[in-house]
Order: C-alpha cells, then structure tokens, then sequence
C-alpha cells in the first residue's frame, strides 16, 4: 500500500476528496478495510481502488487502511468553510 503516516490532508466541511490507493498482488490479496478515527469530522469508504473522504466537522481524525494485517495511516484536517472570506 503507498499512504505515508506523516501524510496530512486537508477539506473543508461538506467537501469530498479521493484518496487513490495502491495494491501490490504480489505480497498482499482481499479487500481493503478503511476507517476513520472520528466519523464525526470525516467519513471514510472505500470506491473501487481510492478512499473516499467527506468533510463532516471541522477538526482533524486519522484514517486507517488495513489489508491482510498491513496497515497504514493519515490524518485529515477539516476546516470550517467561511464563505465571506470569498466575497
């Protein structure tokens, strides 16, 4: 699997994000396994081959892959969207 554990990623509430995720057959088989910390600031599930991320809340959880008893893991930070800082 290729996630970095120092790997921060960043959304705003109500954002969604992919996060690609590769697989070497050749050590690892079966399915993907994803989580987040606290679903209440991000949600996690796997989409075919990418994790995909929703913003719920802002603060920062980390996201953890398993396969196989390989595990790797990130943290996402979730801001609150100011829409005034657009105008």
């Amino acid at each position: 699997m290729h996630l970095f554990d120092h790997y921060v990623r960043r959304l705003d509430v109500d954002e969604t994000d992919d996060v690609w995720v590769s697989l070497d057959t050749e050590y690892y088989s079966g399915s993907y396994q994803v989580t987040s910390s606290d679903p209440h600031v991000v949600t996690a599930e796997m989409d075919d081959d990418s994790i995909k991320l929703k913003g719920i809340s802002a603060g920062t959880a980390t996201v953890t892959v398993k396969v196989n008893g390989a595990e790797r893991s990130f943290k996402v930070k979730v801001d609150k969207f100011d829409p005034d800082l657009w105008d």
